[in-house]
């Protein structure tokens, strides 16, 4: 029986980084980044299948590999293939 994920989507986001200038930043733009990771979730929800090239040129997000991280991390199971030419797609 598969049970429902519960995230809280206002600290999804990795909490620390490896320097405090980093670290910083992190917290600069952690309410940014949590609701990136949330756009991800809902289109790959929505059944889509998403690119790198997809994610920036759709949604503008340049960082998208550790939103990617930080779903799995935060219990998203989320599939990869990798395409032709070393292209990863992302689904669930």
């Amino acid at each position: 029986m598969l049970q429902q994920l519960s995230i809280d989507w206002d600290n999804v986001v990795h909490q620390k980084e490896n320097n405090a200038h980093s670290e910083q930043i992190l917290f600069d733009q952690y309410e940014r980044l949590n609701h990136n990771c949330k756009i991800i979730y809902d289109a790959l929800k929505r059944g889509e299948r998403l690119t790198g090239r997809d994610i920036v040129s759709r949604f503008g997000m340049l960082e998208y590999r550790r939103r990617l991280k930080d779903l799995k991390e935060a219990g998203v199971v989320i599939q990869e293939t990798t395409l032709k030419g070393g292209t990863k797609q992302w689904y669930l």
